[in-house]
């Protein structure tokens, strides 16, 4: 009984309060609205990740995806990362604020679709021995390297031909953006943890 009567005086004491903060903003005599909840101000904040292969020998890595939306009709953000045993391989960030005009439909049934499901789509292929794009992505996947800012790139890429001019690869294409196709091919390489690129439009 005695915790009974606690409770009680609490959520009295309370509701004076709250009722003295809204008397404070409103003219007197003045009835007072029903009680309503106050909505989140966060909609959404989820982290979805899963596994996913990196080479043909069993190399696997974790794909971390964070999505935070305020309201789906406002621009949402977004993290990723692609990290293989604590080595981040891959990441990537945005606000996606360019791409609402994209979405056309009002009902927000395609942008939902794009961030809660599409945007986790990885594209695997496998590049044989055999297969006759090998020389048009190999020359590709140096020029790539050339242009990039290190030379070590460069090294690394004709380490990877040459470790792998006999040998079958996975590639894989990431989807972070609706509007373009996809990152460029990609394919792990074990050696020096990394990814290579294969080819880029």
């Amino acid at each position: 009984m005695a915790n009974y009567q606690i409770t009680s005086l609490k959520l009295l004491i309370a509701s004076l309060f709250a009722i003295s903060l809204y008397s404070s903003s409103c003219t007197p005599k003045k009835t007072l609205p029903g009680l309503r909840l106050i909505p989140s101000v966060q909609v959404l904040d989820t982290i979805i990740e899963k596994t996913i292969p990196l080479t043909l020998t069993g190399e696997e890595a974790t794909f971390r995806y964070h999505l935070m939306v305020n309201d789906w009709r406002k621009p949402v953000r977004w993290e990723m990362r692609v990290v293989y045993k604590s080595t981040i391989l891959l990441e990537h960030s945005a606000v996606d604020s360019l791409l609402d005009g994209f979405f056309w439909d009002s009902t927000l049934v395609e942008k939902k679709s794009w961030y809660l499901s599409e945007i986790l789509s990885v594209h695997f292929d496998t590049l044989l021995v055999n297969d006759w794009h090998r020389e048009f992505f190999h020359k590709i996947s140096k020029e790539i390297a050339k242009n990039s800012k290190t030379a070590e790139d460069t090294i690394l890429v004709n380490r990877f031909w040459v470790d792998y001019q006999s040998k079958d690869f996975l590639t894989l294409v990431f989807f972070f953006d609706p509007v373009i196709q996809g990152t460029p091919m990609l394919s792990f390489y074990p050696e020096a943890n990394k990814f290579i690129p294969i080819y880029a439009q």
